[in-house]
């Protein structure tokens, strides 16, 4: 199955850009971190996550006997420990840096990998994955947000948690245990997935996700980066879109 992966970046209007990404289809693995904003060091920590998983992902594939920074818990299959030891790996990273100024800085972070057909995604905090496919836009992760969670709980007003959508209950680089979620879908021939930070999903409505998603993967990316802005979004912004197909073309456009 070859890949075409496009992303957009934007700063918003922030002072300075936490977000991070990345796109290595040689590796089969594109991540998005969004550093924890308000605090220092937000653009650090989102930094570390996303070297921190490829350098795992580039140690394993380059040798299959190598020693995992940590044991996969519990063991799975190969693809989807990896991405669990690599969220693990980077969490450690962040917590070891958390020292004076950057003594409260974390990170979301949405991992999607592939082998095949084969299609895992691992993620923490409320960055999102979306899939298009055909016609149908799903949300593939769940925000491990204070809002979510009381929805999941029961509470039936969305208006009244609603305030509390960026109160995360999990992220990057706090200490103690980190529990990334961890899924496997069965990759198909078109499918488009979008992985974004809350600057670009959190203005949109999901017509306007899905409307994007249709167009060729560069120009989705900087469609809904664009409309994020322009529907008054002022958190960081970044989309990144994955496309099945026949023809590889990897492209990364920056605004």
């Amino acid at each position: 199955m070859e890949i075409h992966c496009s992303a957009s970046n934007h700063i918003g209007r922030r002072r300075n850009d936490e977000d991070a990404h990345v796109i290595r289809p040689d590796l089969g693995l594109v991540v998005v971190a969004d550093g924890m904003g308000g605090y220092d060091g937000g653009e650090i920590a989102s930094r570390i996550v996303v070297d921190s998983v490829v350098e795992l992902f580039e140690r394993t594939q380059a040798d299959p006997d190598a020693t995992w920074p940590h044991a996969p818990r519990p063991p799975t299959n190969d693809l989807c420990d990896r991405v669990n030891v690599a969220i693990r790996h980077a969490h450690k990273r962040v917590v070891e840096q958390r020292e004076g100024v950057l003594g409260r800085m974390g990170s979301t972070a949405v991992v999607v990998a592939w082998s095949g057909t084969r299609l895992v995604i691992g993620h923490v905090g409320d960055s999102r994955v979306y899939r298009l496919r055909g016609s149908r836009l799903q949300r593939l992760t769940r925000d491990h947000s204070f809002a979510e969670e009381a929805l999941a709980a029961g509470f039936a007003d969305p208006v009244a948690v609603a305030r509390y959508r960026n109160m995360l209950t999990r992220a990057v680089g706090v200490p103690g245990l980190v529990q990334p979620d961890i899924a496997t879908h069965d990759l198909h021939e078109d499918d488009v997935l979008l992985l974004c930070s809350d600057g670009v999903w959190e203005p949109l409505a999901n017509e306007d996700i899905g409307g994007a998603l249709a167009l060729p993967p560069a120009v989705a990316a900087q469609s809904l980066v664009a409309q994020a802005y322009d529907a008054g979004g002022a958190d960081n912004m970044t989309a990144l879109v994955l496309r099945a197909g026949e023809q590889p073309v990897l492209a990364q456009e920056s605004a």
